[in-house]
């Protein structure tokens, strides 16, 4: 399985490849913007709405098409070699708005590409590709690796472009899934 590996140029150009997915998971004319986080390890991208927040890009936030939902991206590369970078993780989360006297929110769903934790053993192949957590589940099942592409990883694993693919057909079926069915 090869690492994924992109030169600092092209990570430069990311944020419209990023921006086209979750604008199809925005409301219509507000897609959000994505961002370098600050952090001399990392080359992090991530998505808001609104000005750039000032907290951890974790806890950065987008509207979603379902008005019950809010999301959040990033990816997170770190250093390969001179001006390459290695993916580490591609994560979006969905979490479910509670409106109460207060508004909070919990995490309802997250799709997860972590091709850096190649560890020997079988979980391995739901691990490293995109995979689900139903994170509204209860039990082992909210902790459960639920891989997406298992059965074909070397296609997925081939390219980043390859990679992307299937990274952007994960977000089309949480759209049409979850956002749209809700």
């Amino acid at each position: 399985m090869s690492t994924i590996i992109l030169p600092e140029v092209d990570l430069s150009k990311r944020s419209n490849a990023i921006r086209k997915v979750l604008s199809t998971i925005a409301p219509a004319r507000q897609t959000p913007a994505v961002q370098r986080a600050i952090n001399a390890q990392t080359y992090t991208l991530a998505a808001f709405q609104g000005s750039q927040p000032r907290d951890h890009f974790r806890d950065w936030r987008f509207k979603t098409i379902n008005a019950s939902f809010r999301a959040g991206f990033f990816e997170v590369w770190v250093p390969y070699s001179d001006l390459k970078w290695k993916l580490e993780k591609c994560y979006l989360h969905l979490y479910e708005t509670i409106r109460r006297p207060d508004p909070e929110e919990k995490e309802y769903l997250a799709l997860h590409c972590d091709p850096q934790l190649y560890k020997p053993g079988v979980q391995f192949q739901y691990k490293c590709g995109p995979h689900l957590h139903p994170k509204a589940a209860h039990g082992p099942l909210s902790a459960s690796h639920i891989a997406l592409n298992a059965s074909h990883l070397n296609e997925v694993f081939a390219s980043f472009d390859s990679l992307w693919t299937a990274f952007e057909s994960a977000v089309t079926m949480i759209k049409k899934e979850v956002l749209e069915s809700s």
